[in-house]
């Protein structure tokens, strides 16, 4: 058991791909670029039908909400457009969801670091080749530079959230601080 669930969601989501693509209905949600990624091809099926089998949430938004806390990330063009990537979510390697830890809430940085920080992941792309021996994750300025030789191309706008709070840790700490000597000041007026 770990943070108080008996199964976390990467787990419990890997578990239900493979479940439902050994009982036929790969066509509603399935492994995409190879066992790389995800897909849910059915969305009304998917969550009539098969998420509340498995989770207590059965909207789009709060599954999409579990994925982003999770480090997923929306794949936006290429064969499996609209399917989830993170590398540690592997159709044949199970245990490495074990390793996928949740991201705390995301905390909004002050304007100047959240600028710099969109031109840092603007270009970020995620390529797996079709044999799975090669993954590259760049951030390029030049957006036709995303492909690997024979290879999935699996492209995403924005990094892991993960990224985002380590980039903008400092403002955010600065942030926090003025607000706290804020509050200190107005208690002694």
């Amino acid at each position: 058991m770990r943070g108080g669930v008996i199964e976390p969601f990467p787990e419990k989501l890997h578990r239900l791909l493979v479940e439902v693509e050994a009982a036929g209905r790969a066509d509603v949600i399935s492994f995409v670029a190879n066992g790389r990624a995800f897909a849910i091809h059915k969305a009304d099926n998917f969550f009539k039908e098969i998420v509340p089998l498995y989770f207590r949430q059965s909207r789009l938004s709060s599954f999409k909400r579990q994925l982003n806390l999770y480090g997923f990330e929306l794949i936006n063009t290429g064969p499996a457009r609209g399917g989830y990537y993170h590398e540690l979510f592997v159709k044949v390697r199970p245990e490495l969801c074990r390793r996928m830890r949740r991201v705390a809430v995301k905390v909004t940085p002050a304007p100047a670091a959240r600028n710099n920080n969109d031109n840092k992941n603007k270009n970020r792309s995620i390529s797996i080749s079709s044999d799975n021996s090669n993954i590259n994750s760049t951030n390029s300025n030049n957006s036709n530079n995303n492909e690997v030789d024979g290879g999935d191309d699996i492209s995403t706008k924005h990094g892991p959230i993960a990224d985002n709070i380590e980039a903008n840790r400092d403002s955010i700490i600065a942030s926090r601080a003025e607000e706290v000597s804020e509050k200190g000041n107005n208690g002694k007026t």
